[in-house]
């Protein structure tokens, strides 16, 4: 039941960022356009560490997962930080 979610979720949001990726090329021609995509870069980047470092410490001191269970997380994981780099550079297109 876990794999369906995960693989229901993943292709939600891979459809989503190829939504997403055609944005960079008609953004990246420009000054604006660069502020835009290092921004959502950056901050996506700091959520996918974010996550990491939360899921290294709840796996260490809090409940070890198993491996299908950690499959599922770092799925999600890489799914969050692909949502947030989308929708940041929608939120940052608004702001610039």
């Amino acid at each position: 039941m876990l794999k369906i979610i995960t693989m229901i979720v993943t292709l939600i949001i891979l459809l989503f960022f190829v939504f997403v990726v055609r944005l960079p090329i008609k953004e990246a021609k420009d000054e604006r356009g660069y502020q835009i995509l290092t921004g959502a870069g950056t901050i996506a980047f700091f959520a996918f560490a974010f996550i990491f470092v939360v899921i290294f410490l709840i796996n260490s001191f809090v409940y070890s997962f198993t491996g299908a269970e950690y499959d599922l997380i770092f799925t999600l994981t890489f799914d969050v930080s692909l949502l947030t780099y989308g929708v940041m550079i929608m939120v940052l297109q608004k702001a610039y």
